[in-house]
């Protein structure tokens, strides 16, 4: 005893018949069910609901799980979904779905050398597809509220290796976040010298950079360290050294040592009428004579900046 749906009712009523071994159908939702539930049902135990083009309706015909995937289900009892190839099982007179069919012109493929996985739906569409010919594969992810692409790997050892010889691109139209629980690495390698350059941030000890020419910034607790055999501030045409601490201190001290000298000689010097001052010139020069003279020619940075 088979079931069809009444073109005009829409209703399914027993008929005596024998089916087909082969045959096409098209996925269907029995009248007075709620769609999302069935549909559901169907996905969750594999099973659908068929009717032919002789009016024929089958109830829980059997699917496999990578079938039911491609299977498009339809908006409501009065329309149809995909078309799918069933056969007859001897005997029994039991469908058994085993594939699905693209209606005219439904397939993404227009050239030899190309493929897709592809679910639609009226929100959008998500795809997995490519071409050998062309050298592409697209994830593509493109719906009208929510569009997500997730790559997740859990385990104790998880790895997510991208890798490339050719350039790496990231392009967002708005914020691109990275999180890390742990610290972040980035290390560029100069194949020609074999010399690397590092940006690294570990969680609790600090950031540091260095690079290949010897430049090196450290952050942490303590504070911040910059290395360097010379650091300018400005563009390339109005750059201008830092000064150094520790040498320009040094000169400092030299200058205001002299200053001092100078002042307490010309304060204690004692006139003598009709020398012409030479008594005062000998008592100043006798007190800086010894002393050394300010420089400030080396306080730029030009050897190191930790000096």
């Amino acid at each position: 005893m088979g079931k069809r749906i009444d073109k005009n009712t829409f209703k399914t009523v027993s008929i005596k018949c024998h089916r087909d071994p082969v045959a096409v159908g098209y996925v269907c939702i029995p009248e007075g069910v709620d769609r999302d539930l069935f549909v559901a049902k169907c996905l969750r135990t594999c099973r659908i609901s068929v009717y032919t083009d002789n009016g024929d309706y089958m109830d829980r015909v059997p699917v496999s799980n990578e079938i039911i995937s491609s299977i498009e289900f339809p908006a409501s009892a009065t329309e149809l979904g995909s078309a799918v190839l069933f056969v007859v099982l001897p005997n029994k007179n039991k469908p058994v779905v085993l594939c699905s069919l693209l209606s005219h012109e439904e397939s993404n493929v227009l050239r030899e050398g190309e493929f897709y996985i592809e679910k639609k739906t009226e929100n959008g569409v998500a795809r997995i597809g490519g071409s050998t010919e062309d050298g592409i594969v697209n994830i593509i992810s493109n719906f009208k509220d929510v569009s997500k692409v997730n790559v997740v790997s859990f385990s104790d050892d998880a790895e997510i290796n991208f890798s490339t010889n050719g350039t790496f691109n990231v392009v967002a139209d708005k914020t691109i976040a990275l999180s890390s629980y742990s610290g972040v690495d980035i290390v560029i390698k100069n194949v020609a010298t074999g010399n690397s350059s590092t940006i690294s941030y570990v969680s609790g000890s600090g950031f540091t950079y260095s690079d290949e020419f010897g430049n090196k910034i450290e952050a942490n607790a303590a504070g911040t360290v910059v290395t360097s055999d010379k650091i300018s501030i400005g563009s390339s045409t109005s750059a201008e050294a830092i000064v150094l601490g520790t040498s320009f201190n040094a000169e400092i001290l030299k200058t205001q040592a002299l200053l001092t000298a100078l002042k307490n000689a010309i304060t204690a010097a004692v006139p003598v009428p009709g020398d012409g001052g030479l008594a005062i010139k000998t008592t100043i020069v006798s007190a800086i004579s010894a002393l050394p003279v300010g420089s400030f020619s080396n306080i730029l940075s030009t050897k190191s900046f930790t000096e």
